[in-house]
């Protein structure tokens, strides 16, 4: 009687143990999904801004008169300084700032979710 007692609360253990583990496995896997998901994120950021580079750093023969991303043109248009920025900074801090966004939005997400 004794013994199968002792077999019952050895068994009951083990369940208790399995069941603990499963929880801890799982608990690992949501959290290597969600840095799965970052990581995706990220790239997917980096891509847009590789994308905006690519298409304004292609070598295409551009009218002089149509030249926005200098200091200055011939004409000195108003157009190419917007509050002392050319505007290829405005394009370049516009594509970071949109990137750092996508990422810290994606990692906000998963943090709170």
């Amino acid at each position: 009687e004794e013994v199968a007692r002792d077999a019952r609360e050895l068994g009951n253990k083990i369940e208790d143990t399995n069941k603990f583990l499963d929880a801890s496995m799982d608990s690992t896997r949501n959290r290597l999904l969600s840095l799965d998901v970052v990581i995706q994120v990220t790239s997917g950021a980096f891509g847009f801004g590789a994308l905006i580079s690519a298409i304004f750093g292609m070598n295409l023969a551009v009218d002089q008169s149509m030249v926005v991303f200098t200091d200055h043109t011939e004409d000195d248009q108003p157009l190419t300084r917007v509050w002392g920025m050319t505007m290829f900074q405005w394009t370049l801090w516009v594509t970071i700032v949109l990137m750092v966004g996508i990422v810290a939005a994606c990692w906000l997400w998963v943090t709170i979710v």
